[in-house]
């Protein structure tokens, strides 16, 4: 099976074609072309007709990428999630752009979510021009999911730099969720490796801040083909070029088909109607009643009485199931309060919210409850010494355990000068 990326930025055309052969890849066909003043359908005239379909590779810098932590949950419930989350986050609104996610890993009842969004005054005229030019393009993404994907498999910290026309990306991955990502210019006929380095630099500072002083344990810089360690999974057909700005292609065609986010067709929830038990019952019992309806119909003529009566009967008897129905749950819900306590989520709000600090000095933004008893509040103050007291205070609630202040994060703007957030764990109450 042949699988396609086309990485377009402002200078290149990047394509890169791969084939399946059992269980590994092989690139069997690359492509660097400078984009010239003919425009994209010129450089897109020099692709063999034969591969002008496939994956679009947006570059970095021309996209908005996030990654959010939420609450572990059904697809349903994570598709809502990561709409809130991109309303409060992304500057532009969902009608004016297109979006995708990925779905990374699951700890402590958070799952990670990467989420990729490009403009459409971005990205609909290109799709013009890649359609004027010939190229159908059957799904849409985002370079650093491709860069991400060469280093999925890396247990500790990885960097992987990629590079798009005359921009160098660099992104930091641990686990499958991305820690840093930015951009570097490369400054025209510099040298890649001295131009990106103060990035670089910059980069795993930021990681090892975010990560509580873990380091990077690799650099990934595959000017050479070899430098990517893939092991067998994917190899380059002799004769076939390389150079550095196919890494995030070569990662997209290694994922295939639904192995990456699409910006033009978004993770969705499909309706299923899956036959239960109680349908099962519930046909049959139908074709029962309707099989003696119609038997006694031809049989007994006067038993129309009686099956109308019979119906009626069907039709009280079922509020009175469902009453009954409703009763069990209440009663099993009330033995799993009595017997397992409550959790004093009112008390513990009220408890907020006549704290010493006044609301000039601190502000709540807001608290996060979890079934399994977990709290997380988060807030605005004005100085370490207010946060100092609120948090003794929390610490001093009898029903509060493993109270985790976190540090105060500085805002840069406004009255309040820095963010903060405390997790702690309710204590059950029980009768």
């Amino acid at each position: 099976m042949i699988f396609t990326a086309l990485e377009i930025s402002e200078t290149n055309v990047v394509l890169v074609v791969s084939k399946m052969t059992g269980k590994s890849a092989e690139i069997v066909h690359t492509e660097n072309i400078v984009r010239t003043q003919g425009g994209l359908s010129d450089s897109l005239s020099r692709i063999p007709s034969s591969y002008r379909h496939g994956t679009l590779v947006i570059p970095r810098g021309m996209a908005l990428l996030r990654e959010f932590q939420i609450p572990s949950g059904t697809l349903e419930e994570i598709i809502q999630m990561v709409r809130f989350q991109m309303e409060r986050d992304f500057p532009l609104d969902a009608d004016q752009i297109r979006s995708s996610f990925a779905i990374g890993k699951e700890e402590n009842g958070k799952v990670s979510v990467q989420v990729a969004a490009v403009p459409n005054d971005v990205l609909d005229p290109l799709l013009e021009e890649l359609e004027k030019g010939g190229f159908q393009v059957d799904a849409v993404t985002v370079s650093t999911f491709g860069l991400a994907r060469l280093v999925s498999s890396e247990p500790e910290p990885v960097m992987i730099i990629g590079q798009s026309g005359q921009q160098a990306e660099i992104l930091i991955s641990q686990k499958g969720s991305f820690s840093v990502t930015r951009t570097a210019p490369i400054p025209e006929g510099s040298d890649l490796e001295k131009s990106v380095k103060v990035e670089i630099d910059r980069s795993v500072l930021a990681f090892q801040a975010r990560s509580k002083g873990s380091d990077v344990g690799k650099i990934i810089m595959p000017t050479e083909w070899a430098s990517l360690g893939l092991n067998g999974t994917m190899t380059l057909k002799n004769g076939i070029s390389w150079d550095l700005g196919m890494a995030s292609a070569v990662g997209v065609c290694l994922a295939g088909k639904g192995g990456v986010p699409n910006l033009l067709k978004p993770p969705v929830v499909e309706k299923k109607f899956h036959l239960k038990k109680e349908h099962r019952i519930a046909i049959i019992a139908v074709v029962l009643l309707s099989g003696i309806f119609f038997l006694t119909q031809k049989l007994v003529s006067d038993r129309e009485t009686e099956l109308a009566d019979l119906r009626l009967e069907l039709k009280q008897i079922k509020p009175k199931v469902i009453h009954l129905k409703r009763m069990d749950s209440n009663l099993k819900l009330a033995r799993t309060w009595q017997k397992e306590g409550r959790f004093p989520w009112g008390e513990l709000l009220k408890a907020m919210s006549q704290t010493s600090v006044s609301a000039e000095k601190l502000y709540l933004v807001s608290a996060t409850f979890e079934e399994s008893g977990s709290v997380t509040v988060t807030g605005k103050v004005r100085d370490r010494n207010a946060y100092a007291t609120f948090r003794k205070e929390l610490e001093a609630l009898p029903y509060l355990r493993n109270v985790e202040p976190g540090p105060l994060i500085p805002r840069g703007e406004g009255s309040y000068q820095n963010d903060f957030s405390v997790k702690a764990v309710l204590i059950r109450i029980t009768k």
